[in-house]
């Protein structure tokens, strides 16, 4: 079956949906400000000019067709790499900003062309199977470099964070650009935006309902109410929006809903285990009131694969 519907009027009603929720949004959060200290105040406005800069990059994205999204993603992705070398480094950074620049070092090499290569490919219309042949090229080559200017010590350790850090933010982000049809980019759309809004509707249950923490030794601001509270909304939201917009099913979305939830959230803490191994709360400074580039797509980086694989089984 066909999972992808041809038309740019479900693009069209997509984004009217985003831009009525997002000036809903708009509209509450500026209500709120006024009852924030002056610091939070700040912070959530930024947060929220942040929110709108990243949903116009997204439908640029989707509108530009796979060389546009591309492009976005490539960028995307070589700023979370230099954000996960510092974490990952042997003396990470005790503040995001410390140490902004990466060292050109052989891996750091390796990685950047990696990237360079994974976007290239997909951009001409690579899939799956690209995706695992430059994985497997990616081990090959970081396993080559390693053991010629470095030799064997903490050799497996530095493999495996290399490996890590191309999957992060190279692979398993680049896994929702093969949802991206040019005909109508209404999935990719959901999948990148469905897991968004499961991070928003956890952290607003959170807020409301939090009690019992979901994972305190990694992140404690997570609660189990939060959770809940995210996966029910995206998966009631998935199951009345998608069918309407894709030839996926009530049941496919459903599902979906479910497997994008849970899969972002146990991204989000994936990432944030990372940032506490590296004693830092944020990855770095770039996104206004969010933190860094691994900040935002932390979620991603386990929901758009997970994603993707279940699309294929639909299809």
């Amino acid at each position: 079956m066909n999972v992808i519907s041809g038309s740019y009027a479900n693009l069209f009603s997509l984004a009217m949906a985003v831009f009525s929720a997002l000036l809903a949004g708009t509209l509450y959060r500026l209500s709120s400000l006024r009852r924030c200290p002056g610091e939070t105040a700040r912070r959530r406005m930024a947060s929220l000019v942040s929110w709108w800069m990243i949903a116009g990059s997204l439908f640029f994205a989707a509108l530009g067709g796979r060389w546009a999204a591309s492009i976005i993603w490539f960028a995307m992705s070589f700023i979370a790499m230099t954000e996960y070398r510092r974490l990952s480094s042997p003396a990470p950074p005790t503040t995001p900003s410390a140490s902004s620049t990466m060292q050109w070092t052989p891996t750091a090499w390796v990685m950047t062309i990696n990237l360079v290569v994974l976007y290239g490919g997909i951009a001409i219309g690579g899939d799956i199977a690209w995706l695992a042949f430059v994985s497997a090229a990616s081990v090959i080559a970081f396993c080559g470099v390693t053991m010629a200017s470095e030799g064997v010590l903490q050799y497996t350790p530095r493999i495996a964070s290399s490996i890590l850090g191309l999957l992060l933010c190279g692979i398993f982000p680049a896994c929702s650009l093969l949802l991206l049809d040019p005909e109508s980019p209404a999935l990719f759309l959901l999948v990148v935006g469905m897991t968004q809004w499961n991070d928003i509707l956890s952290a607003w249950a959170g807020r409301s309902l939090g009690r019992r923490k979901l994972a305190a030794a990694i992140s404690p601001n997570k609660s189990l109410e939060g959770f809940v509270g995210g996966l029910i909304g995206t998966v009631v939201t998935a199951a009345l929006v998608g069918p309407n917009l894709t030839e996926l099913t009530l049941v496919d979305w459903s599902l979906l809903g479910l497997a994008i939830a849970t899969a972002g959230t146990l991204g989000d803490l994936n990432m944030s285990a990372i940032k506490r191994a590296a004693g830092v709360k944020d990855s770095g400074t770039l996104i206004p009131g969010q933190g860094g580039m691994l900040d935002r797509i932390d979620s991603l980086t386990f929901s758009a694969p997970i994603a993707l694989l279940l699309v294929e089984v639909m299809r």
